[in-house]
Parts: C-alpha cells; sequence; structure tokens
C-alpha cells in the first residue's frame, strides 16, 4: 500500500494496557466498571466485547447490564444513580433509542466517575480546560499523533461528524493543537471541496465506507473513528482503499478501537487515584 503507515492499533493498546496490570500489581487496586446498554447493536456488542477482554486482562471487574428495548428514561437514570454509589467508572454504552432521553441520562454521571467524558460536569470541565481526563477517542488520536509525528499546528483538519464521542471532543482538542478545523456532516461531505484539501481527516460518522479514496489528497493523514455494521463485518467510515493515498491510516477494526478502549481504562485509574491518592 504505498509508504501508507498502517497504524497497529492493537499493539499500541497493549503496551498502555501493560503498565496498567503493573500498577494494578503494585498497587492492590481492584476497581469495578459499569457498562449500561440498552438492546446493544452489532458495533456495541463488539467494543463491548474489546472491553471485556481487557478489563479481564487488567485485573478490573467488569459489571454488564444489559436493559431492554422498552427500558424508560427514568429506569435508566435510577439505575445510573444507583450504581454512581458502589462503582468506580460507569459508561453508558450509546447509542440508546430514540425514547430515551440520551442526555438527560448522561448528565447523571458524576464526573468523578465519567471515564468516557460524555455527562454535562466533564464535559463542562474539558471544553473549559481544566482536563483530568480527555475522551477516550482523543486521547487515542493524540497518542497515534504523537507516536507518528503527525504536526497539528497550522494544518487543516476536517472532521466528519458531530457526536459525543468523536465529532464535538476531537474539534475542541484539534482547535487547541493550533489547527484549522473545518467540521462537515455525513450528508454534506460529498458536496463538500474541504475534505479533498485537508491535512487529517478525523472520521466519526458511522457510514461504512463514506469516504472514498476519489475524495482525498495524496498524502492525507486519516484518523477512522467511524464503527458501523457492513455485511455483519465491523466497518470504518473509510474505504479501506483510501489507505493507497494516505499517509496514515488507522483501519477499523484494530486501529483507533484498542486505543481508545485502553484509554478508557486509563482514565479509570487517573480518575480513582485523584479520588484516593495512593
Amino acid at each position: 500500500m504505498g509508504n501508507c503507515m498502517i497504524v497497529n492499533g492493537k499493539a499500541l493498546a497493549e503496551d498502555i494496557i501493560a503498565s496498567l496490570r503493573q500498577r494494578v500489581i503494585f498497587s492492590d487496586t481492584h476497581l469495578t466498571l459499569t457498562i449500561i446498554s440498552i438492546a446493544p447493536n452489532f458495533a456495541t456488542e463488539k467494543y463491548v466485547s474489546i472491553k471485556r477482554r481487557v478489563a479481564k486482562s487488567i485485573g478490573v471487574s467488569l459489571r454488564e447490564i444489559a436493559l431492554p428495548l422498552d427500558t424508560t428514561t427514568e429506569q435508566l437514570i435510577s439505575i445510573v444513580r444507583e450504581h454512581t454509589a458502589t462503582r468506580d467508572g460507569i459508561v453508558l454504552q450509546l447509542p440508546y433509542p430514540e425514547h430515551i432521553d440520551t442526555q438527560k441520562v448522561l448528565d447523571e454521571i458524576p464526573r468523578r466517575l465519567d471515564v468516557d467524558v460524555i455527562g454535562a460536569e466533564a464535559v463542562r470541565a474539558y471544553s473549559t480546560n481544566d482536563r483530568t481526563i480527555y475522551p477516550p477517542v482523543v486521547s487515542a488520536i493524540a497518542h497515534i499523533a504523537k507516536k507518528y509525528d503527525v504536526s497539528w499546528q497550522g494544518s487543516k483538519v476536517v472532521i466528519v461528524g458531530q457526536g459525543r464521542l468523536v465529532g464535538k471532543p476531537a474539534t475542541l482538542w484539534a482547535t487547541a493543537q493550533g489547527a484549522n478545523v473545518v467540521c462537515l456532516t455525513k450528508e454534506s461531505v460529498n458536496s463538500e471541496s474541504e475534505i479533498g484539501e485537508a491535512d487529517i481527516i478525523i472520521l466519526g460518522a458511522g457510514v461504512p465506507n463514506l469516504v472514498t479514496p476519489s475524495m482525498i489528497k495524496e498524502g492525507a493523514v486519516i484518523f477512522d473513528a467511524g464503527t458501523s455494521e457492513d455485511s455483519g463485518r465491523l466497518a470504518g467510515d473509510a474505504d479501506p482503499a483510501c489507505a493507497d493515498k494516505a499517509a496514515l491510516f488507522t483501519p477499523v477494526p484494530g486501529g483507533i478501537g484498542p486505543v481508545a478502549v485502553a484509554k478508557l481504562f486509563e482514565n479509570l485509574f487517573t480518575l480513582w487515584s485523584n479520588e484516593s491518592p495512593e
């Protein structure tokens, strides 16, 4: 694939996981992470399975709560409140069904348990530079960028999608790095010439193969954090053939995903150590 660097996210994640494993051994720490999902879809199940594997590998207890489709917002809030009293970290595994007031539920997560940096308290802190931890996907992008010397200052960055987990936090972060940031939606990506001028592309739309090689310039850096199902497989927003033109490419699966999960567990430890200094 030309001179493109295909990022091995599993190897990068394993380094982070190994250091967390050592931390557990030396501090004799026993943390519990609770994951709450509602009628999980294919992509959700994949991510929960990665979290399950990583938790076991590190020595973190995982409590999985999979709720039925007819769960109400009020029932969900009550379950979240119940677990904020007894756990070290909480993940509300999105997406939730349309009848759930997702923002209302997310805002129930106290900042000290918010490993995804997704509730109002944590987002407010992140948005105002009071950053104890970063959202896992942003942290993964920053980790990969640092390893491969990706320069943000003055670069044109196009971000596709403005969701809670990728687009919004990535926009804040890339802007803070001195990049010239343009935000597109999955609907506008085809009609815009912006993506063809991008030095760095961050994808979080969740539409399989939305970005094709003809849309990007030679030597672009592609951080693909979009995940969805395509014929029973996990697919990214970028057509894998984009790697033929890119300078750096994160595949799906095996790119940003594993690093983001490792960073989520790193967040769990950081938040815990801030509450209970080792």
